[in-house]
């Protein structure tokens, strides 16, 4: 099992790295030479409108806190996705130590326990990965 992770994560890192872009606002912000055509063919994977040149610079650059997370208008998404987040942990660390044992316990062999174990981690896998989806549609919702 511990092989079969670390040659996923060797296959995976470099196809990221060559295969995820670069975000919108890391390209604006350093201004490199093809930043335009780069932010178009990023605006074009996500089916937007080209621009034909970049955004004015920031005459003052912000650096928000910790606490901009909680302001008006932040509080609602923060709250949904750190509720969430604590959901989906509280499933890992007590539902999913705790389910070889009950599945043993109620007659259930160990083999058939261990298959529900892989079961329950698909399911805590999907309903963590749904949390993306679920916050980009409260973003562009609005």
């Amino acid at each position: 099992m511990f092989l079969f992770g670390a040659i996923a994560t060797t296959i995976a890192i470099p196809l990221a790295f060559f295969l995820l872009p670069e975000s919108i606002d890391s390209l604006i912000a350093r201004r490199r030479p093809d930043a335009v055509a780069r932010v178009n063919a990023t605006l074009a994977r996500l089916a937007r409108a080209p621009i034909e040149q970049l955004p004015s610079p920031p005459a003052q650059v912000e650096k928000p806190s910790v606490l901009t997370l909680f302001s008006r208008r932040y509080a609602g998404v923060t709250m949904l996705l750190t509720i969430a987040y604590f959901a989906q942990i509280m499933f890992f660390y007590y539902i999913q130590k705790w389910i070889p044992k009950i599945v043993v316990d109620v007659g259930v062999n160990q083999v058939s326990a261990g298959r529900v174990l892989v079961m329950a981690n698909v399911g805590n896998l999907t309903g963590a990965v749904a949390i993306g989806p679920a916050a980009r549609a409260s973003r562009f919702g609005r």
